[in-house]
């Protein structure tokens, strides 16, 4: 090897080595060991464990029926089309509300109109069966309406519901319109769709 290139080869291991040594005093590191930021690694190390920490706060929070609801939320919008188109609209609610457990019930989606739930109020506790339109999988709660034009308090009974029952996403869906997809109004229980930040109750 002649002396000029030995000199190169010499000069790149020594800047190698001042590099490999940066944070190896153990000023701040595990063991008594520095973190290794010197290089690629390190930095790749400290993304990796950034991104693990978005997953798991997404993870952690978020309503565990969220995404199946969201999902069958679309299907029962179909489902809900196929019985407008068929009927038409103006018809009385519980005509509806037949057809569309019939229409989901065909589809192979389970479906129910009433369930016993669980009231707690300041200590006390009783069991009340609970009427109500369409709940879709346990997940998602279906509320059909034949009126002129949407309330805010149909959208507030229609959550009061779903926070009784424990109900991430919820439907209300107006029958009287001539388009159906002029009367969807789509609500979701607050905080269902979003993770909890660090110290959020």
């Amino acid at each position: 090897m002649t002396r000029r290139k030995r000199g190169k080869r010499e000069g790149f291991l020594q800047k190698e080595t001042k590099e490999t040594k940066v944070g190896t005093k153990g000023d701040f590191g595990f063991g008594g060991r520095g973190v290794w930021l010197g290089t690629g690694m390190g930095l790749a190390s400290l993304i990796l464990g950034f991104v693990s920490l978005l997953c798991f706060c997404r993870n952690s929070g978020m309503h565990p029926r969220f995404d199946k609801a969201d999902k069958l939320s679309k299907e029962v919008i179909g489902a809900a089309i196929e019985v407008h188109r068929d009927k038409g609209p103006g018809l009385i609610e519980s005509i509806y509300e037949r057809c569309l457990l019939r229409e989901l019930q065909l589809r192979g989606i389970s479906c129910q109109n009433q369930k016993v739930v669980l009231v707690e109020y300041k200590g006390m506790t009783f069991e009340e069966p609970l009427r109500f339109d369409v709940l879709v999988e346990d997940c998602l709660l279906v509320e059909l309406k034949v009126v002129q034009s949407i309330l805010p308090v149909h959208k507030a009974q229609l959550l009061s519901y779903m926070k009784l029952l424990g109900m991430p996403v919820g439907l209300l869906l107006n029958f009287y319109e001539m388009k159906l997809t002029d009367g969807i109004s789509r609500l979701i229980l607050p905080g269902a769709n979003r993770p909890k930040l660090i110290g959020e109750e």
